[in-house]
């Protein structure tokens, strides 16, 4: 089974490649990957990494072409985001929906919001919900006191770095349950859209604070490993048997449907009585 894991910036990536031993480089249609193999519980899974560049653009392309040339079953956006609320720096934080916040319209009255936005797949929430009450992840990642938060994280194509700013008032007034702000969700999620049939998912560590950003010093090798240390730990408890395909079937369920229909191939079918009520007169 194929996982893909796109990263924006160096320091990401090389948290992630900390936890991939033995990768080797591959190049396919002028991108670079890193690609290895990772035992979990329920799968060997092969790992696909690229570094892909900050902002909403460039991740969006780097989705659609790692899609292409892999054909994954999950694909995860790793990286590190500034803290709005409700998070330290070196938390983890698992992205439940996104927004576009930058979106919208200069009317004569202002700035009115026309927000793109979405969810992640459910079937990773509940996964990253149970990796989160346990201590298995921490033994990955490089800060035992670090917690995971939920919530919603909005994505634009501007630093903020602020509480004083008009990206800030913004949020606090539209986007009001953000927990995270980075560059890159909007353009992944968008993405994914034409793909319903591969689960993704966001998860980021807190690298700094929308206030004190100058006290952030040194904290990005922190997120990045912790983020990098979770992202191991669901992958390992990753089990694509539970996931959800052709409305509520599973995985399970619908490889003995195909198994059946395959031994009944070439049998002839059943015919039903014909009442008389339905009989042609």
């Amino acid at each position: 089974m194929r996982v893909a894991i796109l990263t924006p910036t160096p320091v990401e990536h090389c948290a992630i490649l900390a936890l991939l031993p033995d990768s080797t480089e591959k190049m396919l249609g002028g991108d670079r990957y890193r690609i290895g193999r990772f035992q979990g519980r329920h799968h060997l899974l092969e790992i696909i990494t690229q570094e892909a560049g900050s902002k909403n653009e460039n991740i969006a392309l780097a989705t659609e072409r790692v899609i292409k040339n892999f054909q994954p079953t999950v694909v995860i956006l790793a990286g590190v985001a500034g803290g709005v609320k409700d998070v330290s720096i070196g938390d983890v934080m698992v992205g439940t929906k996104y927004y576009g916040y930058e979106f919208g319209k200069v009317t004569p009255d202002g700035f009115a919001t026309r927000p793109q936005s979405g969810y992640y797949s459910k079937e990773l929430l509940t996964l990253a919900q149970s990796v989160a009450g346990n201590w298995e992840w921490r033994s990955r990642a490089k800060n035992t006191l670090a917690k995971v938060v939920f919530g919603a994280i909005a994505a634009g194509n501007k630093v903020v770095a602020a509480t004083d700013s008009d990206a800030y008032r913004l949020l606090k007034q539209t986007y009001n349950d953000t927990t995270a702000i980075e560059m890159e969700a909007v353009g992944f999620g968008q993405a994914m859209l034409s793909y319903p049939a591969i689960r993704f998912l966001n998860v980021r560590g807190i690298s700094d604070l929308l206030d004190g950003k100058s006290k952030s010093d040194g904290s990005q090798e922190l997120a990045a490993q912790n983020m990098a240390g979770f992202v191991f730990e669901l992958l390992y408890q990753l089990d694509v048997s539970q996931f959800k395909i052709m409305g509520n079937m599973g995985v399970k369920e619908l490889s003995k449907e195909i198994i059946e229909l395959v031994a009944n191939r070439g049998k002839p079918a059943k015919v039903e009585p014909t009442s008389s009520l339905s009989t042609r007169q």
